[in-house]
């Protein structure tokens, strides 16, 4: 610790991403305004994911974050629509009938973050948590924010938001159904007047059933802004770096069906998509959970059900 003093918090949240700010969001409309870590230096650039359920919608809307979200968002068919390329006919339609709106994840997370700061929540960008283990009936965290030393934070409960290879997750020794990674991808961010070929509202994602280029084609505004996403195979001796601007234009041509578009690159990257899984039970008991009252605020009065009936011996059964 060099021997400065620990900061002290009462919940701590790691990572800023959609989840951690959601969850921020709900501490903070209850008074329990969080500290929040996320080793990025900025808010994500990417667009990732589009689409919001109407779940997602409801919490947005209690945020008071809905009229940006809709703004910055667009209206879109709620299916996948396969075709040999953007421009051909469709093949096969694959609804999505959960979603009800779609809003790029980078937009989004500038939306949340903003209403997170002013309801109160602090954000620490490029700040990593490395460490976690419980000290005296709170936990103690150990961050990285470089240049400067390793720092402690003690807080009082911890939230784990930080990705698939969670920090907090493996301190609290929850393991994973499922471990295997879904593939790697190429993601490429262009801006071209593709509208024009697909109509107006357009479908959520557009899969490109050539197999010669395979991969998908996503909308990510109103207006010009796409996604890309191919297969990429490192294991086949592929590099991110043979994707240069010459084949990333190729590829977004093939998809599209148009040969003679000129589109703007902004971004290529390679990322990993892990195969979701469900989180196991802790093994043992770790002082990392997080008190139902703060978790889900305060709960209704429901009417007493006799202990000994079968019906109610069978819902403390599947709880």
């Amino acid at each position: 610790m060099n021997g400065q003093e620990e900061e002290r918090v009462q919940v701590l949240v790691a990572g800023a991403g959609p989840a951690g700010l959601a969850v921020a969001l709900e501490l903070a409309g209850r008074g329990l305004a969080p500290l929040i870590l996320e080793r990025r230096l900025v808010t994500g650039s990417h667009p990732r994911a589009t689409a919001l359920s109407a779940e997602t919608m409801q919490l947005i809307s209690g945020w008071g974050a809905e009229p940006e979200v809709r703004r910055l968002g667009f209206r879109c068919e709620h299916v996948m629509s396969i075709r040999s390329c953007l421009t051909g006919p469709e093949i096969q339609r694959v609804p999505f009938p959960d979603h009800v709106w779609a809003c790029a994840q980078d937009y989004l997370e500038t939306i949340l973050a903003k209403r997170a700061a002013t309801a109160g929540a602090q954000l620490r960008y490029g700040a990593e948590l490395t460490g976690l283990h419980p000290a005296d009936g709170e936990m103690l965290a150990t961050v990285a924010a470089p240049p400067g030393p390793l720092t402690t934070i003690r807080a009082r409960y911890v939230v784990g938001a930080d990705g698939a290879r969670s920090t907090v997750r493996q301190a609290a020794g929850i393991a994973t159904s499922r471990a295997r990674a879904f593939g790697d991808g190429i993601s490429i961010l262009f801006r071209s007047p593709l509208r024009d070929y697909t109509g107006d509202p357009p479908c959520m994602v557009y899969g490109i059933g050539d197999p010669s280029t395979g991969g998908v084609i996503v909308p990510t505004d109103a207006t010009d802004r796409w996604i890309r996403g191919i297969p990429w195979h490192p294991e086949r001796g592929e590099r991110l770096e043979d994707y240069d601007q010459e084949r990333c234009t190729a590829l977004i041509r093939s998809a599209a069906g148009v040969p003679d578009r000129h589109p703007r690159i902004h971004h290529d990257r390679c990322h990993r998509r892990p195969l979701p899984g469900r989180p196991r039970r802790p093994r043992r008991r770790r002082r990392t959970r997080i008190h139902p009252s703060v978790r889900d605020g305060p709960q209704p009065r429901h009417p007493r059900r006799d202990s000994a009936s079968p019906r109610h011996r069978r819902h403390h059964r599947t709880r």
